[in-house]
């Protein structure tokens, strides 16, 4: 089966998640919750809860794999790809890792788009407490023929500039 186009899905899950947390959620969020040691600030029962339920609902259940979950947040979703729109794309991939965190991101000079591999891991924002706009598809590299040394490395697309493919193929 070829590759299925759900771009439009995703902007719609998108958009949910995006005027959930900027109307309601953020306006919840207080100062203390940076430097809080228990799990029930806004960010964390929205994230555990909220996104991961609209995630099945609008994205997962359309697709038929309403029964997939990832195993921990931000790992890549092996049956969705991030394919850039133009022959060129220029990610920013992370440069050093902290526990499993990006430290730092470095834009990658523009390169082939031809046979690179990006494998959808979520959305990304600079300020997880701040308005959200989700602007990045944060994606894990599984092909990039013209910088091999960013394979299994992540990295950020414009939303943008790409779109995101089901890949009925992929093994979940």
């Amino acid at each position: 089966m070829a590759m299925r186009d759900i771009t439009d899905l995703m902007n719609t899950y998108r958009e949910s998640v995006r005027g959930l947390w900027n109307a309601t959620f953020r306006p919840l969020h207080r100062p203390e919750d940076l430097v809080a040691t228990t799990s029930d600030t806004a960010l964390d029962l929205f994230e555990k809860h909220i996104e991961p339920s609209l995630f099945t609902l609008l994205v997962l259940k359309p697709i038929g794999k309403s029964g997939y979950r990832q195993m921990r947040t931000n790992d890549p979703i092996p049956f969705l790809r991030v394919v850039p729109n133009a022959p060129l794309c220029a990610p920013q991939v992370n440069r050093e890792t902290r526990e499993g965190f990006a430290t730092r991101y470095e834009v990658v000079p523009r390169a082939s788009s031809e046979g690179v591999v990006f494998r959808f891991a979520g959305y990304f924002d600079w300020d997880a407490y701040g308005y959200k706009d989700l602007y990045y598809y944060l994606v894990q590299i599984d092909s990039f023929p013209e910088h091999p040394e960013f394979v299994g490395r992540k990295a950020l697309l414009e939303t943008f500039g790409a779109g995101v493919f089901f890949d009925d193929d992929a093994t979940a």
